[in-house]
């Protein structure tokens, strides 16, 4: 589906972000409360510095402003990411959005799951656990980032994380995958705090 080709269609660029906003039929005013019509399209890159990446000016930036953008947006049901050296889905067709099934919604998780968390993604996965709503979420306290979430459910209030951090928001499961940690006592954690049962 072409952005172009919607009634409504803008574009702005920030340096390496990209974003595209289009709708078919909802007039601007009343985006705020009828989301099902917008399509929005964020398109990224990484400044191509040679060496390590992660030292380089702007490489921080962008990839913040990237995750930034993905934490706003991400409850969007018409909202696509395209990042150079992420692997994507196809981006979702806003006349049939809110029908996909459930195994597409863990399909675009385990798109972006990092290495280390894709074995838990599909543990949660094959166990029928609930599709977490959150990823990559950062948490914050006063406008400041107090931590991480990777998987969260936010109905549960319940997430998993790398790294505890304090928060009264969320129940926190930690799993670091460096740890050797199990990710059968991690999946039983959540279906038995999400949903009363044992994996």
């Amino acid at each position: 589906m072409c952005l172009e080709e919607s009634d409504l269609f803008g574009h702005i660029v920030d340096r390496n972000l990209d974003v595209y906003l289009s709708a078919k039929k909802v007039a601007p005013s009343n985006w705020r409360d009828e989301v099902d019509d917008c399509r929005v399209l964020l398109r990224g890159t990484l400044p191509d510095v040679p060496g390590d990446q992660t030292v380089a000016p702007g490489y921080s930036e962008a990839w913040r402003g990237l995750w930034r953008l993905i934490n706003f947006l991400q409850d969007l049901p018409g909202f696509h990411v395209e990042f150079q050296g992420l692997d994507t889905l196809e981006a979702p067709d806003v006349d049939i959005v809110g029908t996909a099934p459930i195994e597409g919604a863990w399909l675009e998780i385990l798109s972006l799951a990092g290495e280390d968390f894709r074995s838990l993604v599909e543990a949660l996965r094959a166990a029928d656990a609930a599709v977490p709503d959150r990823q990559g979420f950062d948490v914050t306290r006063e406008g400041e980032v107090v931590g991480m979430i990777e998987l969260g459910w936010s109905q549960a209030r319940l997430a998993i994380c790398e790294e505890p951090f304090d928060t009264t928001e969320w129940d926190l499961i930690e799993f670091n995958p460096e740890t050797g940690q199990s990710v059968t006592q991690v999946v039983a954690m959540v279906l038995r705090r999400i949903e009363g049962r044992v994996a």
